[in-house]
């Protein structure tokens, strides 16, 4: 009975979501997310997260990565890995010089983005890595890290992947090519199959390139890939890059902050796309209007008028500090309120201070954890 409750609840949320936008007051592009895809893919793995984060008023580029996606350059045309990264390097340096993204890199982006928050920190308000690899600061940290890639996860003789030998079979492999067999029992195994049928047709080989090659690419430091906050995201069920291996990585180099998404492939973003949306809203953005979405769609789908966050609400409903702003709306306008989990201030003298004060104090939340001020 509940999952059908559940399954009913999605279905009429997936229904609404894209019609969400319509009631939210939120300004356009309240933030610029810049999605960075795995080997093979390209801007195209994003489909989901793109419609979803355009639906909620951001936002949102994803990149094709050298010899990937649409890109016109062929395998063998990029045979340096800073070939691989011109695209991502190219477009954080036309951004303007006030503007600040947030940096999302799957898998094998996860270098990507670690180059430009070494290059860019000041244009990147946070880097997200979406079970990638995500290198420390110490002496050959990467090249570590990208050797044990390929001898966990075996990619160049698993399955049915194939690799050429175009400078002869006597020098190493150049590039390397994804199978459906490997698609379907490595990377997309949670996801729907429909998903897979379109990976089938739009993963290109990669060029192969060397170590030596990504860790000189790679060249980290402290005071600017360092000054970057960093969130990690835990596939849970990753059959590629396993739960262990994304825990080497979180313990040897730790981020600030770590997520875990259950029941999550090795395409977070075609297996739980939901899941992977309102994370990198809550990390990227704050909270503000949209983390009303699923009321809202189901609101609007039960045939209710609903407004976030707007004082001419017929019923207005306030979250934590969001009390005071419809406290005040109930001076003015004396509709029926509903708090919820919120600051609740009485009609006592000074009673407003009191609430705040004790807020503060009760919740630690200046000095709690790793939050900042300025």
């Amino acid at each position: 009975m509940e999952k059908s409750k559940f399954l009913t609840s999605l279905v009429a949320l997936l229904l609404v979501l894209p019609y969400a936008n319509a009631t939210l007051s939120i300004p356009k592009a309240k933030k610029h997310f810049v999605l960075v895809h795995r080997p093979c893919h390209g801007a195209w793995s994003w489909y989901k997260i793109v419609a979803l984060m355009r639906s909620s008023g951001h936002n949102v580029t994803a990149l094709d990565l050298g010899a990937s996606g649409i890109n016109p350059k062929q395998a063998l045309e990029i045979p340096h890995f800073s070939d691989y990264l011109s695209p991502l390097m190219e477009f954080m340096s036309s951004l303007p010089a006030h503007e600040k993204v947030v940096l999302v890199g799957h898998e094998f982006g996860g270098l990507a983005i670690s180059k430009a928050m070494e290059n860019f920190p000041e244009k990147i308000s946070v880097a997200v890595f979406v079970t990638a690899l995500m290198p420390g600061l110490t002496p050959n940290a990467t090249a570590t890290l990208y050797n044990e890639l390929l001898a966990d996860t075996g990619v160049l003789t698993s399955l049915d992947n194939r690799v050429a030998y175009d400078n002869g079979p006597t020098n190493p492999p150049t590039t390397l090519s994804y199978g459906p067999k490997y698609l379907a029992v490595k990377l997309y195994d949670k996801s729907p199959i429909q998903d897979l049928a379109l990976a089938t047709t739009l993963v290109r080989p990669i060029y192969l390139y060397s170590v030596k090659d990504v860790s000189m690419e790679i060249v980290l430091s402290r005071k600017r890939y360092g000054s970057v906050r960093r969130v990690f995201i835990v596939a849970a069920d990753d059959n590629l890059l396993k739960k262990e291996i994304q825990k080497r990585m979180i313990e040897k180099n730790p981020p600030d902050e770590v997520e875990v998404i259950q029941g999550s492939d090795h395409m977070t973003m075609m297996s739980k796309p939901l899941q992977l949306f309102t994370t990198l809203l809550v990390h990227g953005g704050c909270h503000g209007a949209w983390s009303w979405y699923k009321i809202v769609a189901l609101m609007r789908y039960s045939g209710h008028d609903v407004t976030a966050l707007d004082l001419s609400a017929s019923v207005l409903v306030g979250h934590n500090f969001g009390c005071f702003a419809i406290s005040k709306a109930m001076e003015s306008f004396p509709e029926k309120i509903v708090f919820i989990t919120a600051l609740m201030p009485g009609p006592t003298l000074n009673a407003s201070t009191v609430v705040y004060t004790q807020a503060f104090a009760s919740t630690g939340v200046v000095s709690a954890l790793d939050n900042r001020v300025a």
